[in-house]
């Protein structure tokens, strides 16, 4: 839980800067918080800076790229993005910010940087008696972020933002203690809403992303647990464009145990399969995947035999939970 592995930044790179006029704060309002199931709806993100397309843009950006490789420029020149003008003149920039493309399916500046966090895990390091520790941590990443130049265009925190899920503490012979069930439930909760409260001091112009990890639905998740994140947090898997990159993601908890929600993880992998035809479409310039649990811990050639008991890499030694 050191902040300096809290919080790491990816900068999705390409040649040049970011436009000095993207830099911009936007107007907030007393009515409107873009967080949490305000912001993961429908299976995207909802976020003022970040505009989703309609269903018209989608056909003219497809048909735009197509006419693009129809023609005569091989470079696509007219598709592909361009830096920005030079230009110093403030007018001029005025009309260039204003002619940008209307949604985020479109690149519009040569770079921008994202955050990846995980494992906030209120209440882990006291078996959550008490979880202030994980909060200090939280709000110092929280702090780290606010402060970074130039502003991310969103976080994504992947899952385990607290430690109680009742499969853990309630009737579990390896837990490392033991907690009734209406204690597991009233804990959880709370733990919810503060780390709704500690991740709500984000800069209102950088989006935030939240996913579940296996402490906050469970090993074995089951439409009950998985319900629970979604009151609190909205969708647990979802898709959203930034500058002409596609950003998925999944709630990769159901790949290592489905059957507790086999029909909800059936969906996910459809749904899984059709954005990435979508992206792929649409020529996303970037496909990032976020998700839980790493596809791999050694390398990418590894198969769950691997881990047996005795044979083959371990896991980590301190991925022991008592479970």
């Amino acid at each position: 839980l050191c902040p300096s592995l809290l919080t790491k930044t990816l900068h999705y790179y390409t040649p040049t800067t970011t436009c000095p006029h993207d830099e911009y704060t936007m107007m907030t309002t007393n009515t409107i918080s873009y967080r949490f199931k305000n912001s993961q709806v429908n299976r995207s993100l909802k976020h003022p800076l970040l505009i989703q397309p309609t269903e018209k843009e989608e056909i003219r950006h497809e048909e735009s790229f197509v006419n693009a490789l129809d023609s005569k420029d091989s470079r696509l020149d007219s598709f592909w993005c361009k830096p920005c003008s030079p230009s110093e003149d403030p007018a001029e920039l005025v009309v260039e910010h204003e002619n940008r493309p209307k949604s985020e399916i479109d690149c519009h500046s040569k770079k921008h940087t994202f955050v990846v966090c995980a494992d906030s895990q209120l209440g882990m390091t006291s078996l959550n008696r008490e979880w202030e520790t994980e909060l200090h941590y939280s709000r110092i990443a929280v702090e780290k972020i606010n402060a970074l130049q130039p502003r991310p265009k969103f976080v994504c925190v992947c899952g385990d933002l607290v430690d109680m899920e009742n499969t853990f503490y309630y009737n579990n012979p390896n837990s490392l203690k033991d907690y009734k069930l209406e204690e597991c439930e009233n804990i959880q909760q709370q733990q919810f809403q503060d780390f709704q409260k500690v991740f709500d001091g984000l800069h209102p112009d950088i989006a935030l992303v939240c996913l579940c990890g296996n402490h906050d639905i469970g090993n074995r998740p089951t439409p009950a647990s998985i319900e629970k994140f979604k009151n609190a947090f909205g969708d647990e898997y979802l898709a959203f464009w930034v500058n002409g990159t596609y950003n998925i993601v999944l709630n990769n908890v159901l790949f290592t145990i489905p059957d507790g929600a086999e029909q909800i993880f059936i969906e996910q992998l459809d749904w899984l399969e059709g954005r990435l035809e979508y992206a792929n479409r649409h020529q996303a310039a970037q496909i990032f995947v976020f998700a839980h649990h790493p596809w791999f811990l050694y390398n990418d050639e590894e198969d769950h035999e691997d881990f047996a008991p005795g044979i083959g890499s371990s896991f980590p030694s301190e991925w022991n939970d008592g479970t």
